[in-house]
């Protein structure tokens, strides 16, 4: 597992009431979690995750589910919808699991090579 290549960032706002502030806790968890899961599944199939990716959960999207943006070579962040997030497990760990391949070289867009390793 690779763990070492990829963190999780969880951003507590001292600004915000301490239960805004556990309901936050909760779906970072969440979402760290079912990102163990899903690089585990990864592992499993032959597909090693080896740069560094940031996973964000993000409370502005209303119609994307996620995104993945390459900040430079090697280190990207991937943002997960708060709706998402409230959704089924299998379902968040395709979408975490969709954006991730999007990290893998040559697929930062839905081409042949994304088309392959989905």
């Amino acid at each position: 597992m690779t763990f070492f290549a990829t963190y999780y960032i969880i951003i507590i706002e001292r600004r915000k009431t301490k239960q805004e502030n556990r309901g936050k806790r909760k779906m970072d968890l969440k979402l760290m979690r079912l990102v163990d899961e899903v690089l585990t599944e990864l592992d499993d199939i032959g597909l090693e995750v080896k740069w560094r990716i940031e996973y964000k959960v993000n409370k502005r999207f209303k119609r994307t589910l996620g995104r993945c943006k390459r900040i430079y070579d090697g280190h990207y962040i991937i943002e997960i919808s708060e709706m998402v997030l409230a959704g089924d497990g299998a379902y968040i760990k395709e979408v975490i699991a969709h954006e991730i391949l999007h990290t893998f070289p040559k697929c930062m867009n839905h081409g042949k090579e994304w088309k392959r390793l989905a």
